[in-house]
């Protein structure tokens, strides 16, 4: 019988959250390193908004995006949505005309690649959707009902406690200053 591998992954943000768990969930025997805590760098200052509304400059950037957003509710469905999974949609409107009829542009070419884009109005949002929103009545707001955002931190806490639950190992507080090979 084969001894699992054992990987040690340097760096717990997002990145080596997901690669740790998905490698202690094949049989690898991971190791996670951070100098810091887990999800607490980078990963804790970027927003993570998983979306695929503003990425229609090439059809195949856009379809990479919704193949992402596909993972993300997967992976919520895998792991369990807990506090980091957020599929709430997102508001868009603008308040100059041309930005307005670019706005509906865009709106009509999701729509055509079956990505749901319902338009209202500024009235018909607050009395639907987020009864606080500031905006005239009748301005027009596109809804994108399939977008949500990702809390980082709490993906990351996620994903380490599955992997340490399936026998990873994590250090937290242990600063990498050199990496070398050997036998072992």
């Amino acid at each position: 019988m084969k001894r699992p591998e054992r990987v040690a992954v340097i760096g717990v943000g997002i990145l080596g959250a997901s690669v740790g768990w998905n490698l202690s969930r094949h049989g690898a025997k991971v190791v996670f390193i951070d100098a810091g805590q887990p999800g607490e760098g980078v990963t804790d200052w970027s927003f993570s908004w998983v979306n695929a509304s503003n990425k229609t400059a090439r059809r195949s950037y856009f379809d990479l995006n919704v193949a992402g957003m596909a993972a993300h509710r997967e992976l919520a469905r895998t792991i369990g949505p807990d506090s980091w999974w957020h599929p709430s949609g997102h508001l868009r409107w603008a308040d100059e005309p041309a930005a307005e009829a670019k706005l509906l542009e865009t709106a009509g070419l999701l729509a055509s690649w079956d990505y749901r884009a319902d338009v209202y109005t500024g009235a018909e949002v607050r009395r639907r959707l987020e009864p606080a929103l500031t905006m005239p009545g009748e301005v027009p707001v596109v809804f994108y009902p399939d977008e949500a955002w990702v809390h980082g931190r709490h993906l990351v806490a996620r994903l380490v406690g599955h992997a340490v639950a399936s026998g990873a190992e994590h250090r937290s507080g242990t600063a990498v200053c050199d990496i070398g090979t050997g036998a072992d």
